[in-house]
């Protein structure tokens, strides 16, 4: 599953003209700027291969309002807008329901030169939006479910950075069955709070005995976080992706409140923590060119 946040909002554009792929990347230095690395030109040349369209020349501008290695989706984000991009120089008709598919598959292919896998829940949220439930691969079934406007997300980003690879790593190939179990049940609680608008349900059900015990360690100050968010109110909190990023799910008054105590936490490890609160967004829209930009 994955769910997509209503902001920081991100940006991508494809201006074509001269000659190969360029990059620019405005807001987040360490992203990678050649095309075979970067998530977005990966999935927007795949993209535009399997639409049957040319190899496009141009420059892919991608505008970062969130790091990479956060645990937020930045690079699903990225990939999802180069595949999209890809669709729409192929001159496709995205409300074909195929054509929707190859755009997933795409941007599925621009997440495994980020983490090695070609994994959809990042990819499927930011196109989608509320909350992306990946039923099956092949065929690719994916389910969109919308826990209301009520959802308030506090989130606490650390200065340090994990690398997805690392974190996938870290966790073991074989899990015992009582962790399973659990973790079973409290997805069905998560689903069905979300399905009923309960943001209170969806916060309970924040138990994750699968990959938060072996990628805690990752994240220095991880369950002080996760102390100061309940103390402050929140109904329960969570490892956001691989992290270092930590979300909970609170009351609107005191949301404001939860976000600041984690970032505090994370501060006293290393200075440079951030706060905010956000809620459920939309998923990916074409929006008009600004004055001297490419369409987006």
């Amino acid at each position: 599953m994955g769910l997509c946040l209503n902001g920081p909002p991100e940006w991508a554009s494809f201006a074509p003209g001269g000659r190969g792929l360029r990059i620019t990347v405005v807001g987040d230095p360490l992203v990678p700027r050649a095309p075979r690395r970067n998530v977005a030109a990966v999935a927007f040349r795949w993209t535009t291969r399997q639409l049957g369209a040319p190899e496009a020349n141009g420059e892919l501008t991608l505008v970062k309002r969130t790091a990479g290695g956060s645990g937020l989706g930045s690079s699903g984000a990225s990939a999802l807008a180069g595949a999209l991009l890809g669709a729409r120089q192929a001159g496709t008709d995205l409300a074909d329901r195929r054509a929707l598919e190859t755009v997933l598959r795409g941007a599925a292919e621009g997440e495994r030169a980020a983490s090695g896998a070609a994994h959809y829940d990042n990819v499927a949220a930011s196109l989608f939006g509320g909350l992306a439930l990946i039923e099956s691969l092949d065929p690719l079934r994916v389910h969109r479910i919308d826990p209301g406007s009520g959802l308030r997300i506090a989130v606490a980003t650390p200065a340090d950075r994990v690398v997805t690879r690392t974190a996938r790593r870290a966790i073991p190939s074989r899990i015992p069955r009582e962790d399973a179990v659990t973790n079973l049940g409290c997805l069905g609680a998560l689903l069905l709070g979300a399905v009923q608008r309960d943001p209170r349900s969806v916060g309970r059900a924040l138990t994750d005995r699968i990959a938060e015990p072996y990628r805690a360690s990752l994240v220095p100050g991880y369950f002080d976080a996760v102390a100061a968010a309940r103390a402050e109110g929140a109904w329960g909190a969570a490892l956001a992706g691989s992290g270092p990023s930590v979300f909970a799910i609170a009351p609107a008054r005191c949301a404001a409140a939860v976000a600041r105590a984690m970032a505090e936490v994370f501060d006293r490890h290393r200075s440079g923590a951030r706060g905010w609160v956000t809620g459920t967004g939309r998923g990916a829209r074409f929006a008009p060119a600004r004055a001297g930009e490419p369409g987006r």
